[in-house]
């Protein structure tokens, strides 16, 4: 699955979560879009850079990319525009595995 509908599930399912900074969570979801980390290393690289928390780790990776400045995009639904395809996409998947019961 590519990583930008994996973004929009995540989304989807974020804004029935309540969190204390839902900030965090919108950037994390961008830094997820634009590197190849997984979502718990956007986490925290969010914690870093939005409530400027120091983030102390042994993965390189997670850490050449806490200090890289990254243009991350966070509108209020950075899926907007996509989410007809992909609910269609959606729709056909659930028609499918219902079939199959």
């Amino acid at each position: 699955m590519p990583r930008e509908e994996i973004s929009w599930v995540i989304h989807c399912v974020l804004l029935d979560v309540r969190v204390e900074d839902v900030r965090c969570l919108r950037y994390a979801v961008g830094v997820y879009n634009l590197t190849k980390l997984d979502f718990v290393d956007c986490l925290l690289i969010a914690y870093h850079k939005v409530l400027g928390l120091e983030i102390l780790s042994f993965d390189r990776k997670l850490n050449s990319t806490l200090n890289r400045d990254l243009q991350v995009f966070q509108p209020e639904n950075p899926f907007k525009n996509q989410h007809s395809s992909l609910q269609q996409r959606s729709d056909e998947l659930h028609d499918r595995t219902s079939e199959l019961h």
